[in-house]
């Protein structure tokens, strides 16, 4: 079993495959550097790749392969270039014609597998709601009811609700056992 242990800590099977593997038609078959943390199988892409993987996922936590130093390190699906656009009910298949980016420089998510750091749009397109309302209908609870910049979602609040019940874990706990899910090294997140 260790060897399988430490074949998952590495590149496993793609040592040998150094392109990408997602088979998509329009793959320009990129270095095969990414993989996600929160996908079964999801390893071996390239970043636009797994980008487009991610589009419905864009809390999902992803590793790029360090060719210098032999590991995987964390990398944001931000950083690749993912952004998220909120208003789809309105616009099947695409995006608003018009969106707008969120207030601040940052927008960050809660989510039970951590916090993220998110390029996030709404729809501003005159058929949408408010940010706030289009927040809501992602399943992610704003912050406040006006330009809010973070958001929780619906799991991570259940989850709490839980925890904070079964095991009487205070809000501070919680969100310290997030921020080390997102960084365990003791520095505070770079979210």
């Amino acid at each position: 079993w260790l060897n399988e242990l430490l074949r998952g800590e590495g590149r496993g099977d793609h040592a040998a495959h150094p392109l990408c593997i997602c088979g998509h038609p329009h793959c320009n078959k990129g270095r095969a550097e990414l993989r996600c943390k929160d996908c079964t199988g999801c390893e071996g892409f390239s970043a636009e790749c797994i980008v487009r993987e991610h589009e419905r996922n864009p809390l999902h936590r992803v590793e790029r392969w360090n060719w210098d130093l032999g590991c995987f390190d964390d990398v944001s699906l931000r950083a690749l270039g993912l952004r998220v656009y909120l208003g789809r009910e309105l616009h099947p298949d695409r995006i608003c014609p018009h969106p707008k980016r969120a207030p601040g420089k940052k927008f960050v998510v809660m989510d039970s597998n951590g916090l993220h750091d998110v390029d996030l749009y709404y729809c501003d397109c005159g058929k949408g709601q408010s940010f706030p309302v289009q927040l809501f209908r992602m399943k992610w609870l704003p912050s406040t009811g006006r330009l809010p910049r973070t958001a929780a979602t619906f799991n991570v609040m259940r989850r709490y609700h839980l925890l904070s019940l079964e095991s009487k874990c205070s809000m501070g706990e919680f969100y310290k056992s997030l921020v080390r899910l997102t960084n365990n090294t003791g520095e505070p997140p770079a979210v």
